[in-house]
């Protein structure tokens, strides 16, 4: 077992690394040159798939460095930090933290907050289903039981605190939008996100508001 530990650490390494193709080109079988080029193309497929899933989930922070940019950075991310699940929705969770530390986007300081957005809706959007409110059924609770009721947020549902306008920058990039496209970001912002049906939404709270969600979510 510790052998095969072994081979498959190589076989991961050559596909992250074209380096480290060596190492493990004499294990697998066929020519040397074939085997480079079938590493190549597993390798391009990884990358492929990594950057795709970061796409999906953090449309807004690809629309605002731009295609070229956001596919070299799914390649940095997915050497940093790559993946652990067999589920690709779940891959992009350490982006935010990622980007940081990420010295290539210094002058969008905001952008990991902006992310933190885009994967608090991409959370919200594959949320288990919530059933509808039932203002009946909180209506037949007997009186001597309402104090130990306790009401929960529908799944998905997150807060967002950031000093920069998240929400605003956010909403700017959703398709179709045609409103007025100035931004001020002197102005700090609480961004709520939440779903109703299959929409997500992502709204700016004001500091009451937004305190009172951090302090019931």
């Amino acid at each position: 077992m510790a052998e095969l530990a072994q081979l498959q650490a190589r076989f991961l390494a050559a596909l992250r690394e074209p380096a480290a193709a060596p190492a493990i080109v004499g294990e697998l079988s066929g020519e040397p040159s074939g085997v480079e080029r079938r590493l190549g193309v597993y390798r391009a497929n990884l990358a492929a798939n990594a950057a795709k899933a970061l796409a999906g989930a953090y449309p807004v922070v690809r629309q605002l460095v731009g295609d070229e940019f956001f596919d070299a950075l799914a390649r940095a991310y997915q050497r940093a930090h790559p993946s652990t699940s067999g589920d690709l929705a779940e891959f992009g969770a350490r982006l935010p933290v990622f980007l940081e530390g990420f010295e290539h986007v210094r002058e969008l300081p905001y952008l990991p907050d902006v992310a933190r957005v885009d994967w608090a809706a991409h959370l919200a959007y594959g949320a288990a289903d919530t059933p509808a409110w039932d203002a009946s059924t909180l209506a037949a609770v007997p009186a001597e039981r309402l104090g130990g009721l306790r009401l929960a947020w529908a799944a998905g549902t997150a807060l967002v605190d950031s000093p920069w306008p998240v929400a605003r920058l956010w909403a700017l990039h959703q398709p179709g939008f045609a409103g007025d496209f100035a931004v001020d970001l002197a102005v700090a912002e609480r961004a709520l996100v939440s779903r109703a049906g299959l929409a997500v939404t992502v709204d700016a709270l004001d500091a009451g508001d937004a305190a009172f969600m951090a302090a019931s979510l």
